[in-house]
């Protein structure tokens, strides 16, 4: 008799079923800005929410987090859709009928 075993034929590791495979995540949809101004239709929304940029010191205008460059305010006074009250910066009030 030899010392030598035949190797145990390889078998599958037993997981419960077939090994999981990656699954393909589709790429995320851009969209498509309504305004060739940054940030403005944000900005707009929430103008009309009746909320209103204060002032900040450094420049520019502040309303909690969020921040408006000094240029953009300028755009949209420009545009007659904001004022400049003071020191903040709020939705134009439309004209009476």
């Amino acid at each position: 008799m030899s010392d030598k075993v035949a190797p145990a034929p390889m078998q599958p590791e037993d997981s419960g079923g077939a090994v999981p495979q990656p699954v393909a995540i589709p790429p995320r949809a851009r969209i498509a800005r309504s305004s060739a101004i940054s940030g403005q239709p944000v900005t707009l929304r929430l103008l009309a929410l009746g909320h209103h940029f204060v002032r900040r010191p450094r420049g520019g205008w502040r309303l909690g987090a969020r921040t408006l460059r000094d240029d953009t305010a300028a755009r949209l006074v420009a545009r007659g859709l904001a004022e400049i009250v003071d020191d903040r910066l709020q939705r134009k009030a439309k004209a009476a009928p």
